[in-house]
């Protein structure tokens, strides 16, 4: 209850001192978001209005004559505008999801199982061959595949920064080459069993390794551009630590990724590691997001990510020992192609590590693509590191890029947004607001030190939810515990962090039996 009341008192100050303007998308998305049945209901209106003109002129033109053909064209262009204000404002303001409307249809196939644990859907894949789980996710996602694609395709229509596959193709050959053998095979197995489905159910659209290989590399879309690491393939590669990054101007307030992490400790539950991902949802990726569960038998940890569709990657998840990660992307440059993409370096730490110091050494021995935050916790400490973000002349001359690694100590919690670090205290190219998310934290936190008797896990929950921290693109929030190996989430597609957390049942994506009950 202290605890709860030191919450209540520190969000309501915060409202009277928090007075910035909001622009007018942020008060279009804000009030979507409160208003879905409103929204919904002006765009059909629209669509059925227009569509009725269309239609009832030709049967009007006997008693009006030509005033017939402006009502159809009128009508035409109503439903058309109506339709495309219905795509534009589910990209802007998506519609609100509730997590008690099943949006997946539970179903068994091969070595995978879709189901619920109370709202929460999860893809259940038995992983110790590579190439099945991949054919279960693929047939047993390949509705919310398509749809993804299709939103995908849209999108990539109007932007210049994100190419077609086909487009890229060295590059994504050279990307072919950092994964694992295992990866590869499940990427093909995704895509196997999504033409699968497709062909069953008369859809036209098949895809490929190299489509699906392509929605894996937009986390790293702030330092790699596929066009121009398929302009430099198959050169003499410059070691990507000798790449300089690209420092901003300003904040970056507008750019659609972000992510806020914080972990801290208290003597009873130990860590609890929290995180926002903020990622444009385009409407669908918070609705369609969804637990994966990946168990194995043997080689590897059985773990439990927060994932998508289609997504062989790994996000923010939990693995059998409780190790818990999540990343939060950043600005760099990366023109070479020298080793994994940010979501496959997570899983292969997630699966392969028992702890923190493990994570480290892969990340020494066998370093990802580029930039980004890879922050990490089990039951003993706590570790961010800033991959590739502090530059330094060596004793050649050279510009070297380090990685900076920041830790948890008591009652200075660990958080990571999207700014690039110098060091433990010097942040630059703050990105979405990380300057405000960074600061609004630290004071919540601040403002608990004279009582230790505050509840550092209910501190972290409390953070996720305040201003800048829970935003219009926020559209998964999980809670993490190491020592008991809890998982608590919500998923939306905008401030997610907004809605009940809801607790997972961890034995049984941990459990040593090879089918879930």
């Amino acid at each position: 209850m202290q605890t709860d009341n030191f919450i209540k008192q520190f969000n309501q100050q915060r409202q009277l001192i928090d007075n910035e303007p909001k622009t007018y998308l942020e008060k279009l998305t804000g009030w979507a978001s409160e208003h879905p049945t409103e929204v919904k209901t002006t765009e059909k209106a629209g669509m059925l209005i227009g569509t009725s003109m269309a239609i009832a002129s030709p049967f009007l033109a006997p008693t009006i004559g030509f005033v017939a053909i402006p009502i159809a064209i009128i009508g035409g262009v109503v439903a058309a505008i109506s339709f495309l204000a219905h795509l534009a404002l589910e990209i802007i303001a998506p519609p609100r999801h509730e997590m008690k409307t099943h949006a997946f249809k539970t179903a068994e196939y091969g070595v995978g199982k879709l189901y619920y644990q109370g709202d929460v859907p999860v893809l259940e894949l038995q992983s110790d061959d590579s190439r099945q789980a991949g054919v279960a996710h693929g047939y047993l996602m390949g509705s919310y595949i398509n749809k993804i694609f299709n939103r995908i395709k849209f999108i990539t229509c109007f932007s210049v920064h994100f190419p077609e596959a086909k487009n890229v193709p060295k590059a994504l050959e050279e990307i072919r080459e950092t994964l694992p053998p295992e990866y590869i095979e499940e990427l093909n197995g995704v895509v196997e069993g999504f033409n699968t489905w497709a062909k069953e159910n008369s859809i036209w659209r098949k895809i490929t390794m190299d489509d699906l290989l392509l929605m894996h590399l937009m986390p790293d879309s702030l330092h790699f551009k596929p066009t121009e690491a398929n302009h430099y393939a198959g050169r003499l590669k410059l070691n990507r630590k000798y790449e300089p990054i690209q420092e901003e101007k300003g904040d970056r307030k507008l750019n659609p990724i972000g992510c806020s992490v914080v972990i801290d400790k208290d003597d009873g539950e130990g860590f609890t590691f929290g995180r926002n991902m903020d990622w444009m949802s385009l409407g669908l990726f918070g609705t369609y997001t969804l637990m994966i569960n990946r168990k194995y038998k043997d080689k590897k940890l059985s773990t439990a990510e927060i994932g998508f569709p289609g997504f062989v990657g790994t996000l923010t998840g939990m693995n059998s020992k409780g190790l818990s990660l999540s990343m939060n992307v950043s600005i760099g440059r990366t023109r070479f192609i020298t080793g994994m993409p940010a979501v496959f370096f997570n899983r292969y730490c997630l699966e392969n590590s028992n702890n923190v110091t493990e994570v480290g050494e892969k990340v020494n021995l066998r370093p990802p693509l580029g930039s980004y935050h890879l922050s990490v916790a089990d039951q003993n400490e706590a570790q961010a590191f800033h991959l590739f973000q502090r530059e330094e002349r060596n004793d050649s001359g050279l510009i070297e890029k380090k990685h900076v690694i920041r830790k948890w100590s008591p009652l200075n919690p660990l958080v990571v947004t999207n700014c690039c670090y110098k060091d433990n205290n010097v942040q630059y190219n703050h990105l979405h607001s990380s300057a405000e998310r960074h600061q609004i934290i630290n004071e919540l936190f601040q403002g608990a030190i004279a009582n230790p008797a505050l509840e550092r896990g209910k501190l972290v929950e409390a953070s996720l939810a305040l201003p800048h921290v829970n935003n219009s693109i926020t559209a998964h929030t999980v809670v993490m515990k190491p020592n008991t190996r809890s998982i608590k989430v919500a998923f939306d597609n905008m401030f997610s962090a907004s809605r009940p957390l809801h607790t997972l049942d961890t034995d049984r994506f941990f459990s040593d039996n090879s089918t879930a009950e």
